[in-house]
């Protein structure tokens, strides 16, 4: 069933009625099952913009906070839908920023089936983040997210110069550093 929700901040929804967010979980279901190849995130949000399904205006994507808050609402209804999925046996739902994709329920027997772990569940199930997370935090997310991918870049150029795959772990990095060290001194 289509519904055509009127188009406001996500900042607005600090507090979801179930009604709402059934209608929202069956709309998502739909629109995951089209895209068997799994559909990255940004796509996922544009897809429900063009809908008019999630709570967000057209200057959305641009505002940190924002951003934060249509992601934080899109992940948490992924998680709701994810657990949904698993105990109706109708499907696993993978979550990841690049690739979000329902595949079929394949666990036998399917009475000893337990969902598969995922720290970020419990993050994004507990709405008083998405309440409590300022434009301060969010910020600070930002700056720790490319501090983490200035270090992943340099530690790629160290393990190219060491010779060691990306898989490496920090005794196979010790080992062949001190082999080269012996080597060239």
């Amino acid at each position: 069933m289509y519904h055509d929700w009127t188009l406001f901040p996500v900042s607005r929804i600090l507090i979801m009625d179930p009604e709402t967010r059934e209608r929202l979980l069956e709309r998502l279901a739909a629109l995951l099952w089209r895209y068997p190849a799994g559909i990255k995130e940004y796509e996922l949000v544009q897809v429900l913009k063009r809908e008019k399904i999630v709570f967000f205006d057209h200057q959305s994507l641009s505002d940190p906070l924002e951003l934060f808050h249509v992601h934080f609402l899109l992940f948490h209804l992924l998680y709701l839908l994810r657990t949904r999925l698993w105990e109706q046996k109708l499907g696993a739902l993978e979550i990841h920023c690049l690739k979000i994709r329902i595949t079929p329920f394949l666990s036998a027997p399917l009475e000893d089936a337990v969902i598969p772990r995922d720290p970020l569940q419990g993050y994004y199930l507990d709405w008083h983040h998405m309440e409590t997370t300022t434009r301060a935090d969010v910020g600070a997310m930002i700056e720790s997210f490319w501090q983490r991918l200035a270090w992943d870049e340099k530690r790629g150029t160290a393990l190219d110069i060491l010779g060691l795959p990306n898989t490496a772990d920090t005794n196979a990095i010790r080992t062949r550093y001190r082999q080269l060290a012996k080597k060239h001194h």
